[in-house]
């Protein structure tokens, strides 16, 4: 997770490619597809299949060529350390599939109230997740402002969690957009710490402020 994006292609009718990478133990990592490319064009999606260093299924997703033609994958807490494989895997028929894979840890930090955080999340297919201290019963607002993402227009999802790792709520900004989104975090059910997950869609890289 880390290193410089790495170009993936296919040349032939039924071929896959296969890529392996280290997870360690309860680490979020995010994929990023980007630039994808069928011959000839095809509507079916690409499909992404992780798999668990004993083989067995971890989680997928299915990536489109319409715009942006990339896609995302967010691989939470991974269950052990170990050599984990991902098989990229064209829609039937194609004869030539290219595109630029990455991985990535999650941007992290923290928040203060009151006071605004500047999020920058630079990668294809990267996260932030950034973590505050809750109390019982306490009522709080995130104000999220000055989006941007290239490409531009992307939604930007944002998850609260509980301390136990559930969700309390949601919500989402466009990038680009000229008005602040103020969301009122439903009232914190237990005292412990608290994350924000921010997912920009289709692998954008993005930027946005934070007010908690």
């Amino acid at each position: 997770a880390g290193a410089a994006a790495l170009p993936v292609s296919t040349t032939g009718v039924g071929q896959t490619a296969r890529l392996n990478f280290t997870g360690a133990l309860g680490q979020n990592l995010g994929f990023g597809l980007t630039g994808i490319t069928l011959t000839p064009t095809n509507t079916n999606p690409v499909s992404v299949v992780v798999y668990k260093p004993d083989g067995s299924y971890l989680t997928q997703v299915g990536c489109y060529t319409n715009a942006p033609a990339a896609c995302s994958l967010n691989m939470l807490n991974l269950p052990v350390a170990g050599v984990y494989s991902m098989v990229l895997t064209p829609p039937a028929g194609t004869t030539a599939f290219s595109g630029s894979v990455s991985l990535s840890a999650d941007v992290t930090g923290s928040f203060t109230l009151g006071t605004t955080s500047a999020i920058t999340i630079a990668r294809n297919g990267q996260n932030a997740l950034y973590s505050f201290a809750g109390t019982a019963g306490q009522q709080l607002g995130l104000g999220l402002s000055a989006a941007l993402t290239t490409p531009a227009a992307q939604i930007i999802y944002v998850t609260v969690f509980k301390p136990d790792g559930t969700t309390l709520g949601s919500t989402s900004i466009n990038g680009g957009a000229t008005a602040a989104v103020v969301y009122d975090v439903p009232a914190l059910p237990v005292t412990g710490t608290y994350t924000v997950r921010i997912n920009p869609a289709s692998a954008a890289t993005a930027s946005l402020n934070v007010l908690l």
